[in-house]
């Protein structure tokens, strides 16, 4: 199989291609992104498996053309706001199956809705196969699957500054805590305020114990589509150390996040100075799901860079679909097409623990 890594030379892009390159399913894997000297530097530590190749997403006819030449696309390109939905049309026009990690939740909606259109090409679309969303998602379809059905989930996650170096993250960060954002209530969505709702949390280390708010994320609007039963889904997230959160706070109240243009230039001013932020910060990122179904909870979590939170699942899906594992064609987030117990055994081959809580304590999930 052929693999086009969009945004590849970026900082959880590129750990999609080291990621990818390792499967032996995979004949080829091409980093296609405007970063040349970024790009080629990587695929020459890569090796023979890996080229370069110049893409500019907004050059919508050579991108397109340029699709058709592979098997299968991966994207890292954000923020996806601006990004995934065009890349999943262009997927679409070229005929070419496409995997992303999405993170926002207008832009899944957006993707979700060209179901048809990636039916009557014969495509695969998957959408937020990462982190959160992605893990997140296949967490809470096995503890659904293990109880038998839930009807409430809650998804924290919580990332360190001194875990990222990406543009895009702190460009989707800023997203996310901006204005009002869904989360599903009582059987319908239902909007609250981002930065509300603060709430302790407990992770496995070397995290531990990390406070969360409300965030925009694809969860909720995902994992109601394909779990039956499910009554409310709601999402909390957070930096460590949690000043940080604070700073977001202020720059949202300043209105300096409230459109992309400002969005863009604040995000483009903290990344050029982000060692600062990276001060006090651990070099590990985390995600935890909780499951209800009257008096009975189940637990999932796992704690690990985000580079390789991120780009794992993604990899992990790619391989599959080289292996011929999945098949069905139109759009999808993952709860509605991968199988849990397959996709968690291959992130736990590859070094990826996923931890259920016991009594109060962290134990290895056997899967």
């Amino acid at each position: 199989m052929k693999l086009l890594i969009l945004g590849g030379a970026g900082d959880m892009g590129s750990n999609i291609v080291r990621f990818a390159s390792q499967s032996t399913h995979i004949a080829e894997v091409h980093i296609g992104d405007i970063d040349r000297i970024k790009g080629e530097t990587l695929a020459k530590e890569i090796g023979d498996k890996c080229k370069f190749i110049y893409i500019d997403a907004r050059k919508r006819e050579e991108f397109v053309n340029m699709l058709k030449n592979y098997d299968l696309v991966a994207s890292a390109l954000g923020p996806f706001y601006e990004f995934g939905p065009i890349v999943a049309k262009a997927c679409i026009e070229a005929g070419v199956s496409l995997f992303d990690i999405c993170d926002d939740y207008d832009a899944a909606k957006n993707i979700l809705d060209m179901n048809e259109q990636a039916k009557t090409k014969g495509i695969t679309i998957m959408t937020g196969i990462g982190w959160t969303p992605g893990l997140s998602n296949i967490l809470a379809k096995y503890a659904y699957e293990s109880l038998d059905g839930v009807s409430k989930i809650r998804i924290f996650w919580v990332g360190s500054a001194a875990d990222s170096k990406g543009l895009a993250v702190i460009m989707h960060l800023l997203y996310a805590i901006t204005g009002n954002v869904p989360m599903y209530r009582d059987g319908k969505e239902e909007w609250v305020k981002a930065g509300n709702g603060k709430e302790e949390v407990i992770y496995p280390s070397p995290v531990n114990k990390a406070y969360a708010y409300y965030t925009g994320h694809p969860e909720p609007v995902t994992l109601p589509k394909y779990l039956p039963g499910l009554k409310d889904v709601e999402v909390k997230g957070g930096l460590i150390p949690d000043w940080q959160n604070g700073l977001g706070k202020f720059f949202v109240s300043m209105h300096l996040t409230n459109t992309p243009s400002r969005r863009r230039r604040l995000s483009k001013f903290l990344h050029r100075i982000e060692n600062v932020f990276r001060s006090g910060g651990i070099e590990c990122s985390a995600v935890r799901v909780d499951a209800y179904t009257g008096d009975r909870k189940i637990s999932l979590a796992a704690a690990d860079r985000m580079g390789r939170l991120t780009a794992m699942p993604i990899a992990c899906a790619c391989e599959l679909f080289a292996m011929g594992k999945i098949n069905e064609r139109g759009c999808f987030a993952p709860e509605g097409l991968l199988e849990t117990k397959e996709i968690l055994a291959s992130l736990t081959s590859k070094g990826i623990n996923i931890y259920k809580e016991e009594n109060g304590q962290w134990k290895a999930l056997n899967i």
